[in-house]
């Protein structure tokens, strides 16, 4: 069988330990893969989910615990047409398209696609911050956690977004 990704990041999603700030926490992607020669089916489209989540690393000579991501799981989630596809041809079509996966989530592309997830995150927050000093607090804090994995452009604009709002709160507050 011969896997090819179609859609890699069709949806790619970053969440935050608290929703609307705190560090991340779980990162989601739902790729999308073509697999040609699959058994009494020929060419079926397939639909994966590949989630990774934050643990805590424990070290025992500090006596402390870091953040750390896990391994990324990888798993067919649809097969389309699923006429004549049963358990074992998934497990083979699996076979086939998870490595594909793993070598995208190794790319350029993917970390393209962790900076786009990452500046909606912070964008969500910082819309979500109103014009209140907890929530501007929280906003301008997670941009500066996240500042090294976005884009400078999206750094830059989201920096001028919280100081605006800031602005805003001040005037507002008189």
């Amino acid at each position: 069988m011969q896997a090819k990704l179609e859609n890699p990041n069709r949806s790619h999603w970053i969440s935050t330990e608290y929703g609307s700030g705190g560090p991340l926490s779980k990162e989601e992607l739902y790729p999308i893969a073509t697999v040609e020669g699959v058994p009494r089916a020929g060419t079926v489209s397939v639909e994966l989910s590949a989630d990774r989540y934050v643990a805590q690393s424990y070290d025992e000579a500090t006596n402390t615990s870091s953040p750390v991501w896990t391994d990324w799981r990888i798993y067919v989630k649809r097969v389309e047409p699923a006429q004549g596809v049963g358990p074992k041809t998934i497990a083979a079509i699996s076979d086939a398209v998870v490595p594909v996966v793993r070598a995208w989530i190794a790319s350029e592309g993917y970390k393209a696609s962790r900076a786009v997830a990452i500046a909606y995150t912070v964008r969500r927050i910082i819309t979500e911050a109103t014009l209140n000093e907890y929530g501007l607090k929280n906003a301008r804090t997670e941009l500066e956690r996240n500042r090294a994995e976005l884009t400078p452009y999206d750094a830059d604009r989201f920096g001028y977004a919280i100081d605006a709002l800031e602005t805003a709160a001040s005037l507002l507050a008189t």
